[in-house]
């Protein structure tokens, strides 16, 4: 059930009102103590690791300013689960800070709080509370937890040479979803970006395959050399192999030499899993991809690092493609 469009928070009062009538009735009332007290009580589970992940998006960096409440909740739900999907864990809940934005009208925080409801719902997570104020520039942040067996998080070091290196999904979507959205027109690749949703199915399995893996929210380039300096290791990767969607492989078709290809590794924001396993699984993850309807693609091999650890692509033949930047960095 959606809320009710004709909320109006002005007339209503002030934060509390906006918690009480829009967050509350999306919160584990278990966990979060119905958004009475400033704190949450989450029950331990034995046997595993609590895992915790913290993003937040700004208005102008993570989100056009004029975007809509719907694209915000979604990108702020997916960028975070994403975290915790590549490590291979069981999202649990989440705690929520929001700082209004002056343009962000009544129905704009309704349109949130319903995008919110759902998209918290599509990844299994709950609200368990957070804080609301005010700002001169809107931002939105959750710190998210999960949980994973003891002692088998999946981290970016464990990559060995000779393993296979894959991808989920497609890449660089979000990239040209971006860039429609800027121009204000319809594209197939606009809801990678504004509604991406990362491969939540897949996470149990990179528990019983991947030696290394992240999430791919820098872009492609950036976040698999996080992988070989963590890993002290290096990467030869096949251009050709990196899956693309249809729009995807007509946006790189139209360049003369490999800047359509750069674009889409190193744009960011496709919220997939990038990971790495031994050649002696290739089987068995071809047929748990196949049995959870999961885009997996093998794109390489993890090499001995001899002058830098990174991650390097390589087009027809022995064409290395030259990267002057990686992909998106804050600073």
């Amino acid at each position: 059930m959606n809320i009710k469009k004709e909320f109006d928070l002005a007339s209503h009062g002030s934060e509390f009102t906006f918690i009480n009538n829009l967050l509350r009735p999306i919160s584990n009332s278990r966990t979060s103590l119905n958004l009475e007290d400033d704190v949450a009580c989450v029950e331990v589970r034995d046997g595993y690791d609590l895992i915790t992940s913290s993003d937040a998006l700004i208005s102008g960096v993570h989100f056009l300013e004029d975007a809509s409440g719907s694209v915000v909740a979604r990108r702020l739900v997916a960028s975070n689960a994403s975290d915790i999907i590549a490590k291979g864990g069981e999202i649990a809940g989440c705690l929520m800070v929001f700082a209004r934005d002056p343009s962000w009208s009544d129905a704009w925080l309704v349109e949130f709080a319903n995008a919110l409801k759902q998209a918290l719902e599509a990844f299994e997570m709950q609200l368990w509370g957070g804080d609301t104020v005010s700002s001169p520039t809107g931002m939105v942040s959750l710190t998210i937890n999960g949980w994973v067996p003891q002692g088998k998080l999946i981290r970016r070091n464990g990559a060995q040479i000779g393993d296979d290196v894959y991808v989920t999904g497609c890449i660089g979507d979000a990239y040209l979803g971006l860039k429609a959205a800027i121009d204000n027109r319809d594209c197939p690749t606009r809801p990678a970006y504004e509604a991406p949703f990362p491969p939540l199915k897949w996470a149990p399995h990179l528990l019983e395959v991947a030696s290394a893996s992240l999430d791919v929210s820098d872009g492609l380039a950036a976040d698999l050399d996080h992988i070989c300096r963590a890993s002290n290791v290096a990467m030869r990767l096949d251009a050709l192999k990196i899956p693309l969607s249809d729009v995807g492989r007509r946006y790189a078709g139209q360049f003369d030499d490999d800047q359509g290809v750069i674009d889409l590794i190193t744009g960011g924001d496709d919220y997939q899993v990038a990971f790495c396993a031994s050649a002696d699984l290739r089987l068995d993850i071809e047929m748990r991809a196949r049995d959870t309807g999961v885009q997996v693609t093998r794109i390489g091999e993890v090499v001995e690092a001899e002058d830098v650890t990174m991650a390097d692509f390589y087009g027809e033949g022995v064409n290395k493609i030259g990267l002057e930047r990686r992909g998106y960095s804050h600073f």
